[in-house]
C-alpha cells in the first residue's frame, strides 16, 4: 500500500513541479502577457493530456501485477494442496502397512500361545496319568 502511495506522491510532485517550472519560464520568457496566458493553458493541457496516461500506464501495470500474484497465490494453493493430498495418501498406506504388520504379529504369539498351552495341557495329563498309574499301583 506504501508503494502506491509513493507513486501517487511521485506523480502530484511531477505535475506540480511541471506546473511550476513551465509558469517561471514562461513568465521569464519575453512575450506578451496574451502570448504567455496562451502558452500556459496548452503547457497545462499538455501535462494533464500526458499525466493522465501515466496514470492510466501505471494502473494498468498494477492491475497486471495484482493478477500476475493472485494467479502465483492460486498455483501455491493448488500445490500445497496436492502435496496435502499425497500426504495424506502416504500416512494411510503407512497405517495400513503398520495394521497388517501388527496383526501378522498378534497372530504369530496367538499360535504360539496356543501351541504353548497345548504343550503345557499335555504335559499335564502325562503327569495326572503318571500319578494316576502310581495311586492305581499302591
Amino acid at each position: 500500500m506504501s508503494n502506491q502511495s509513493s507513486g501517487i506522491d511521485f506523480f502530484a510532485g511531477l505535475i506540480v513541479g511541471g506546473l511550476i517550472g513551465a509558469a517561471i519560464g514562461l513568465m521569464m520568457a519575453p512575450q506578451s502577457g496574451e502570448e504567455t496566458r496562451a502558452q500556459l493553458r496548452e503547457k497545462s493541457l499538455d501535462l494533464r493530456t500526458s499525466t493522465g496516461e501515466s496514470l492510466a500506464d501505471s494502473r494498468a501495470k498494477a492491475d497486471a501485477l495484482v493478477a500476475d500474484a493472485r494467479v502465483k497465490a492460486e498455483n501455491i494453493v493448488a500445490d500445497a494442496r496436492l502435496r496435502a493430498e499425497s500426504i495424506q495418501t502416504q500416512a494411510k498406506e503407512k497405517a495400513a502397512e503398520l495394521q497388517s504388520r501388527g496383526k501378522s504379529a498378534l497372530e504369530a504369539q496367538s499360535e504360539k500361545v496356543k501351541s504353548a498351552a497345548g504343550k503345557a495341557q499335555e504335559a499335564a495329563s502325562k503327569i495326572i496319568k503318571r500319578k494316576g498309574g502310581n495311586a492305581a499301583e499302591a
